[in-house]
């Protein structure tokens, strides 16, 4: 969030009031989804204002596959959404996008 505090696995909330209420496949535990989808949230109207960087990485492959992971991520900013996708691989861990919001 644009005071610098993340929203992960490890930290499901920030002071400012982003959420993480879904992390399909978190911890490789229960079953598995081929199609797993990570959600984060700020209540509405409540999210803060600046610089937000989401950053999209390979924390822990569940299956045995070192194939590539392509992924969409889907940004919704006051009823506007914006749209990245990318690929990661062993080779490309990790990937960040950028965006801003103001009042």
């Amino acid at each position: 969030d644009p005071a610098g505090d993340t929203i992960s696995y490890l930290e499901p909330s920030v002071p400012s009031g982003g959420q993480l209420d879904v992390d399909a496949n978190a911890g490789c535990i229960g079953p598995l989804s081929r199609t797993p989808v990570e959600n984060i949230f700020w209540p509405t109207g409540q999210s803060p204002s600046g610089d937000f960087v989401i950053s999209v990485n390979i924390f822990l492959r569940c299956r045995s596959s070192q194939a590539p992971i392509p992924f969409t991520l889907s940004v919704l900013i006051r009823g506007e959404e914006i749209e990245f996708n990318g690929v990661l691989s062993d080779e490309v861990p990790e990937l960040r996008f950028s965006f801003s919001t103001s009042s």
